[in-house]
């Protein structure tokens, strides 16, 4: 990506602290987008190390002392001490490095909320729901990945001004090429964390009822599961009760780079969560031309249009999923159309180089309103 405005113009770059986890997929491409931009410094708690090559070398990583659960309390000394200087904070995950950030007294700083720390830790108690009001609060201002997000965050701390950045792709990462379900085969496929909130149970059992229905057919079915999770050994055993050992692979974890060389060999890519706040899987399939059947959570009706870029099914409903899948077998005009109209979506709304830009002309304008 390039910022070749900044560059003619020779203007001293914005020095930013990302104080996010170093582990983290999501970090590591925020700090490597962001630093075409600024300069970067990720400042991350030493439990929560970078074991990749993935960062780009001219962010400077800083681990603060950290100790299991005490860890954001005990890094706080550390933090306000290291990251001086800096024109704006930009703090991701709203609950534990948020309260990092608001024990460190560092300003001003950006809250990026991901997922959990809004739709789940606040509900634990009372006090959890008033660390994520205070951590808010602090902050000069606060970030949304999704529309469905914003509202939930707004219910929990109204009254905040919210900035919706979609979480987007890099499209150069994905090859839309010309595809059609081969004559003959059904490769139905998703790339999941296996534990239970996302549900793939629900989607082995959508793939038992597609057995039956196709029976008289001679289409050759398999799905290909992609991730590892705590349900692993569950899934295992449902995929043998069901008589689906020659049909279901658990293929395990694979790196991110995989993911665009796995969604070519998919025709159908598969999600069956109870609840989700965005679909980055739902918006790689897409930018891939792979056609999306999603359950009706929040998050994946945000970013797939039913009827014209997937299909959106019941939650926890495995006969409507077989059912839909069924459908669009038979209906390759409009799996071409899901195909074209999920790429242009996708082009439009979540291309990662505008989302990148946005997040960085937000941290520019905060660092400027706070300018001593």
């Amino acid at each position: 990506m390039q910022y070749d405005q900044k560059m003619e113009d020779n203007l001293p770059r914005l020095r930013i602290a990302v104080i996010a986890p170093a582990n983290s997929i999501h970090t590591i491409r925020w700090v490597n987008g962001l630093s075409a931009y600024a300069d970067i410094d990720l400042f991350s708690l030493a439990d929560h190390p970078n074991k990749s090559e993935m960062i780009d070398p001219s962010v400077r990583l800083t681990y603060l002392p950290s100790r299991g659960k005490l860890g954001y309390l005990l890094a706080a000394r550390a933090l306000r001490r290291l990251a001086k200087g800096f024109a704006v904070y930009n703090v991701h995950y709203a609950s534990g490095y948020g309260t990092l950030a608001r024990l460190a007294g560092i300003k001003p700083y950006v809250l990026n909320f991901w997922g959990t720390d809004i739709f789940e830790f606040p509900n634990k108690s009372p006090i959890h729901r008033r660390l994520i009001q205070g951590n808010a609060k602090h902050a000069a201002h606060v970030v949304s990945t999704s529309e469905v997000m914003k509202q939930e965050i707004l219910k929990i701390c109204p009254g905040l001004s919210v900035s919706v950045v979609p979480f987007g792709v890099d499209l150069s990462r994905f090859d839309y090429q010309s595809h059609q379900i081969t004559e003959g085969r059904l490769r139905l496929g998703t790339c999941k964390i296996l534990s239970p909130p996302y549900a793939i149970d629900d989607m082995i059992k959508a793939v038992s009822l597609l057995k039956q229905l196709l029976k008289d057919s001679q289409l050759e079915l398999s799905l290909s599961i992609y991730g590892d999770g705590p349900s692993r050994s569950e899934l295992a055993d449902l995929i043998h009760q069901l008589e689906l050992d020659e049909i279901v692979t658990l293929h395990g974890w694979i790196s991110h780079d995989s993911i665009p060389d796995v969604l070519q060999r998919m025709d159908i890519f598969l999600l069956s969560s109870l609840q989700e706040s965005f679909g980055v899987s739902a918006i790689e399939a897409q930018a891939a031309g792979v056609p999306v059947i999603a359950t009706a959570t929040a998050g994946f009706q945000e970013v797939i249009q039913n009827g014209r870029t997937g299909r959106i099914v019941a939650v926890a409903d495995p006969p409507a999923m077989a059912q839909a899948i069924l459908d669009l077998v038979k209906d390759p005009a409009s799996y071409q159309r899901y195909r074209l109209a999920g790429r242009e979506s996708v082009e439009v709304h979540y291309d990662w180089d505008k989302n990148v830009k946005q997040q960085y002309e937000l941290l520019e304008r905060v660092a400027q309103a706070n300018k001593v």
